[in-house]
């Protein structure tokens, strides 16, 4: 068992991923004053965006999200 946690507007959330599994998208979307969330990234690059449908866990990791101006 991983356990991955999540911070939404500095409030841990954390949920449970088994080994060989994919993850649940989370349901919050993250906020950021002036920007716009666009997505997770796998990456503090931000190039690789995350696909929550086939990414399936085998190792702990970290997800960065992904911002854009807001228009």
């Amino acid at each position: 068992m991983v356990w991955e946690t999540w911070e939404y507007n500095g409030t841990p959330q954390t949920f449970t991923v088994h080994y060989n599994d994919t993850i649940t998208e989370p349901s919050l979307i993250p906020t950021k004053v002036g920007q716009s969330f666009l997505y997770w990234c796998v990456d503090d690059s931000l190039l690789a965006k995350f696909n929550f449908e086939s990414a399936v866990v085998k190792d702990n990791i970290t997800l960065y999200a992904k911002w854009g101006d807001v228009a």
